[in-house]
């Protein structure tokens, strides 16, 4: 529901996870923290929620973020990014996108 927290925790930096599919579902907030781990080939949806959050997370590498529809996103990266789509939503409010040391 809205009062919801949906949170993912990839806190594994010796083990990159491939293929990961994350669905937030109707959660008011979503939170992916990662502690530098990697993810690749995957697909985060945050379409429904409120508010995302990724926190921490290393590199991406042909990964899919769909913001949320009606609200706001902020993501945290502290690794490369390589062939990465981030789709707004069609009334994402403010979008905060932090890169680290690596910038775009």
């Amino acid at each position: 529901t809205t009062d919801d927290i949906c949170t993912l925790i990839h806190d594994d930096v010796n083990h990159d996870y491939d293929g990961l599919v994350f669905n937030c579902g109707n959660a008011g907030i979503c939170i992916m923290t990662c502690d530098d781990a990697s993810l690749s080939y995957s697909t985060i949806n945050a379409t429904k929620s409120a508010e995302f959050i990724i926190k921490s997370c290393g590199g991406f590498v042909q990964t899919e973020i769909y913001l949320p529809n009606n609200g706001d996103a902020s993501l945290s990266f502290n690794g490369p990014m390589t062939d990465v789509t981030i789709s707004e939503g069609k009334n994402t409010q403010n979008i905060v996108i932090n890169m680290g040391y690596y910038g775009f």
